[in-house]
């Protein structure tokens, strides 16, 4: 089984910013900023079950975090902003940042189907989020294929 690592490397009031690996597969993440877990918030760090299930909003099967405390429907989905997004996670192949004021994923679509590829046939897996161990300030956010970041 194939599992996920979501690893957060910046927080700032108008979002939060990743890199998920998956395999050989490495893309950016978009979500909420941290909001003490309230409706909307970045999902907790943690380890959660992840299954492929169909979303009615988005019409097609998407990856759902199972058992997030006083959370549901926290899914993988496309979005480009994090006002997007109502406590989901959104892939990028890469990102664009101004200050604090927002930040965006670039070829959201693209990512998530990449994720979705990399997972064959696969219906459930897991997924382990955490902090990283290095200060955000040496991460550079540039395009992200195979090989993730610089």
């Amino acid at each position: 089984m194939t599992e996920w690592t979501l690893t957060r490397t910046l927080y700032v009031p108008a979002c939060t910013l990743g890199l998920v690996e998956v395999g050989d597969v490495r893309v950016w993440t978009l979500e909420r900023p941290w909001l003490d877990n309230e409706p909307g918030s970045c999902v907790p760090c943690g380890r959660y079950r992840l299954v492929l299930e169909p979303s009615p909003a988005f019409h097609r099967d998407l990856w759902e975090l199972k058992d997030v405390l006083g959370r549901a429907e926290c899914k993988f989905h496309p979005a480009n902003l994090a006002k997007e997004l109502k406590g989901c996670i959104a892939p990028g192949l890469s990102l664009i940042i101004h200050a604090t004021e927002y930040a965006a994923t670039t070829e959201s679509r693209t990512a998530l189907e990449r994720l979705h590829a990399v997972m064959g046939s696969a219906r459930e897996t897991w997924l382990t989020i955490r902090n990283a161990a290095v200060p955000a300030e040496v991460v550079r956010f540039g395009p992200v294929g195979t090989s993730g970041p610089q």
